[in-house]
């Protein structure tokens, strides 16, 4: 079954925001320290 285009792009779209909701206030050094936090971020890519 082939599977329509536009439905990647809604995928990569959603893991755009949802990486972007889990980093947001955060800083470099929180992102190097917080092993959950590194694992979600990385999950979604």
């Amino acid at each position: 079954m082939v599977r329509d285009p536009q439905a990647y792009l809604w995928d990569v779209r959603e893991s755009a925001d949802a990486i972007a909701s889990y980093v947001l206030g955060k800083t470099l050094q929180d992102y190097r320290a917080e092993r959950v936090l590194r694992s979600a971020v990385e999950r979604e890519f």
